[in-house]
């Protein structure tokens, strides 16, 4: 179930979850400041500013007095429904010396040589570091839907001829735009 406020699901890269552990065990203060930043990235995934250069299409957050920076992107995902925006928190860190957005750099570097990333849900990374903030309290990741609707598996048997583990491994919009071309073509 799905809660009317949210409006993105929070992932941190597993990098960026080593950033605000390191962080809290600096001065648990800060972490606590980073964490509620976050959590104001559930209702208003647009917050803060958007950052320009090589790392346009990523945001940053102020965080304290300003010298931490959350540094994030927005993506899309169709699997979650009806909840579309993700939050993917890449860096926290220090700004002395442009720190965190030469860190930032490097791990989109590395992402794209590595081909994948590894998200944390924020849920999870809140319970990591429950013995230090247990009044905080993030939103749970909403349960993926996967079903298609009764309709749309049925005209993909009959007419695309489709088994029903094809069908399973499809998403919504890609089953959609199957059905859609096989419309279109004439016959």
């Amino acid at each position: 179930m799905t809660n009317p406020e949210r409006a993105a699901r929070i992932r941190l890269l597993s990098e960026a979850v080593a950033d605000v552990e390191r962080l809290v065990r600096k001065d648990p203060s800060v972490g606590r400041a980073i964490l509620l930043k976050m959590l104001l990235l559930e209702r208003a995934p647009h917050a803060g500013e958007p950052l320009l250069g090589d790392l346009i299409g990523f945001r940053k957050l102020v965080v304290g007095n300003r010298n931490y920076r959350i540094v994030w992107r927005e993506e899309t995902d169709s699997r979650f429904q009806p909840v579309l925006t993700v939050a993917e928190v890449w860096a926290v860190g220090e700004r002395e010396n442009e720190h965190v957005y030469k860190v930032l750099r490097d791990r989109t570097d590395e992402i794209e040589r590595r081909g994948n990333k590894d998200h944390v849900p924020l849920v999870e990374v809140v319970h990591q570091l429950d013995s230090f903030f247990s009044d905080i309290q993030a939103l749970s990741e909403p349960e993926q839907i996967t079903a298609l609707p009764t309709w749309l598996r049925q005209a993909l048997k009959d007419q695309l001829h489709l088994s029903d583990s094809e069908i399973d491994a499809m998403s919504q919009d890609e089953a959609q735009r199957r059905l859609a071309d096989y419309w279109s073509q004439p016959r």
